[in-house]
């Protein structure tokens, strides 16, 4: 398993994507497509700042990409469990 740092400004599809390819020791765009596991704009939307700019403090989505299990966090964290 690995846990990547807080998510930078930067796309939490793109983070995700460098942390599962950082695992399998590959090139980010050797990794599965994201609309076959994922909507990478639906993710960002999920965690995008409320109607009022509050920031959201909580909340989480898995999702299977490639051989791996990946979490998301609000808090920007994303934890990559590799199967086997």
């Amino acid at each position: 398993m690995r846990r990547a740092e807080p998510a930078p400004p930067r796309s939490r599809w793109r983070m995700t994507r460098s942390s599962v390819a950082e695992l399998a020791g590959s090139d980010p765009t050797e990794i599965e497509r994201p609309h076959d596991c994922i909507d990478p704009d639906g993710l960002e939307a999920l965690f995008a700042p409320t109607g009022d700019a509050t920031d959201r403090a909580a909340g989480q989505v898995s999702f299977r990409l490639d051989a791996d299990t990946v979490t998301v966090h609000a808090t920007g964290d994303i934890i990559v469990a590799r199967e086997g």
